[in-house]
């Protein structure tokens, strides 16, 4: 496997406390979280990956072996339900330009969710395939630029060469298809060496609390975040 795929432990996910309502200033229908070229991520859909993937690390932190890291025992609700809402359209867009490429990278993509499975022996094997979708869709995406990347290059080409290339291929067909995401997330824009989540926030958070919440630079702040929200927007409450 090139790349291990991207786990939710080790991303820094803005904080979003989310409604139901349809977006403001979107051509988006209520209840859409994303539209991936015309393929929608519901809301619905969303809510059923961030409640196994809660529920899959609140039992991991439960199972904590003697030795290992401690993991984090709560979450802000928000990154939880933004790692669902990325990973669920960034796996779409990975398996449509898989398909409209004839790309095939099902064996390194088994290999990625298998070392997840073995992270997470702890968890309800049932809900840690519901919450899959929030542990795989950078790395899923990873794999396919690269090989589309390197493809599209000499034989020559070096792995680097390869996936920044197929960044440069996948932000063309995001432009080409869209990769639309419900402004109540972070947006997603393929871009060099990634896909970045920015806010297109009208207000401005003010205070160091706000901040935070807005995006949270590290567990540490993020654990500071989740010990001020009330329980029904906390992960492990």
């Amino acid at each position: 496997m090139r790349r291990p795929l991207v786990s939710l432990a080790a991303a820094v996910v803005p904080l979003v406390l989310l409604s139901g309502c349809g977006p403001d200033g979107t051509d988006l229908r209520p209840g859409t979280a994303a539209v991936v070229d015309e393929e929608v991520v519901s809301m619905g859909e969303v809510e059923d990956v961030t409640e196994s993937l809660c529920s899959v690390l609140v039992a991991q932190a439960q199972n904590t072996q003697p030795g290992q890291p401690a993991a984090p025992a709560e979450y802000p609700m928000g990154i939880v339900r933004s790692a669902a809402q990325r990973g669920l359209a960034l796996n779409i867009a990975a398996d449509q330009i898989a398909a409209e490429q004839g790309i095939d990278v099902e064996d390194d993509l088994r290999a990625g969710i298998d070392t997840i499975r073995n992270a997470y022996q702890g968890a309800d094997p049932e809900q840690l395939e519901e919450a899959m979708p929030g542990f795989t869709g950078d790395g899923h995406l990873d794999l396919v630029l690269t090989e589309w990347g390197a493809r599209d290059l000499s034989p020559g080409a070096s792995e680097e060469e390869a996936r920044a290339r197929g960044y440069e291929l996948g932000a063309e067909w995001a432009e080409d298809h869209g990769l639309e995401s419900n402004p109540l997330f972070d947006s997603l824009v393929i871009g060099e060496g990634g896909v970045a989540g920015g806010r297109e926030d009208l207000s401005v958070p003010v205070s160091d609390w706000a901040r935070m919440a807005a995006a949270p630079a590290s567990q540490a702040e993020a654990a500071e975040v989740t010990a001020g929200l009330p329980a029904n927007q906390r992960c492990g409450a």
